[in-house]
This record gives structure tokens, C-alpha cells and sequence, in this order.
């Protein structure tokens, strides 16, 4: 009658091994979201999606995409699969990377989409610090080896006038 989505959970009544009768309840998407999706990092993309690879529920543009298919990477790459991580886009097309992971007991799958920047900045970070550091280490062994190298050539320069006197001398 509402004409909004909502997601029916049911859950049987078992007395002396027999199902009596089954309690349904009906939870609208978003509801899930804000239940399940939660404390998701800031820019990641956590989504469900069921066993037809439609949108149950989303942390970002729920209303919109709710009902909706799945992105088709995203679709090619669950088919059949328990879990996995891989590199793809999100339904807005930002590139991202995907962790999943489908319930055995549903079918349901709940993805995470990392961005690809977000993921990378670390790894960028850390060829930033060995740059940087080995830039300063490769300056420093160049000034010592220039240093070490005048102190001896100057002692090899006082040695060979040594030599030349005593040469002389004879």
C-alpha cells in the first residue's frame, strides 16, 4: 500500500521440532543502512545487494539507487563468487577498490569501495619518505666522499713531496 520498498525478515517458531509459525517484519532499505552500514570511513561506499545483484541498501545515495542493478563490474565479478577484492567503479563511475563478501545463509553480498586515491595515499606517502631520504642519504655520501677525498689526496700530496725530498736528498 506504502508503495516504498522494504525488505521482509522472517524468522520461525519452533516448538518440540516443528515450525508453529514464522514472524515476518517488514524493514524499509534505508533502515538497514543506517543499522548495518554504519561507521563507514569517510569516501568508502558500503553496499548490499541481493541475489539478483539489485541495491538493498547503500551508505552513499541510498534513495537513489536502492532497487536498482548493481554496477556491472561489480555484477560480473560476484556471479558465483564467496568473496573477494578487486579493482573497479562505483555507480557514480569513481574508481575504487571493492572488498565482498556473500552470506551463505541469503545469498545477499556486502561490498566496501574504497577510492583508489584513499587506498594509494600510504603507499605514495612511504615513496615520498624514501625519496626523500634517500635523496638526503645520496647528497650525503656525495659531500663525504668529496670531503674524504681531499683529506686524502692532500695527505698523498704531502707523501709524495716527502718522497721527492728524500729522493733528492740521496
Amino acid at each position: 500500500v506504502s508503495k516504498r520498498p522494504f525488505v521482509m525478515v522472517g524468522v520461525p517458531v519452533i516448538r518440540d521440532e516443528k515450525v508453529l509459525y514464522v514472524l515476518n517484519i517488514g524493514i524499509e532499505p534505508i533502515e538497514w543502512g543506517r543499522a548495518l552500514l554504519r561507521d563507514i570511513p569517510e569516501g568508502w561506499t558500503a553496499s548490499i545487494v541481493d541475489t539478483k545483484f539489485r541495491v538493498v541498501t547503500r551508505s552513499r545515495d541510498a534513495q537513489r539507487y536502492i532497487g536498482q542493478l548493481g554496477a556491472e563490474t561489480f555484477r560480473s565479478r560476484i556471479k558465483g563468487d564467496s568473496g573477494s577484492f578487486y579493482g573497479g567503479h562505483t555507480l557514480e563511475g569513481d574508481p575504487v577498490f571493492t572488498a565482498y563478501q556473500r552470506s551463505l545463509l541469503a545469498g545477499w553480498v556486502i561490498s566496501f569501495a574504497i577510492p583508489e586515491d584513499v587506498l594509494n595515499e600510504p603507499l605514495l606517502d612511504l615513496w615520498w619518505m624514501f625519496l626523500i631520504n634517500g635523496g638526503t642519504g645520496l647528497v650525503l655520501s656525495i659531500a663525504a666522499a668529496i670531503l674524504y677525498g681531499r683529506i686524502i689526496g692532500n695527505g698523498l700530496g704531502a707523501l709524495a713531496r716527502s718522497a721527492r725530498r728524500v729522493g733528492q736528498e740521496d
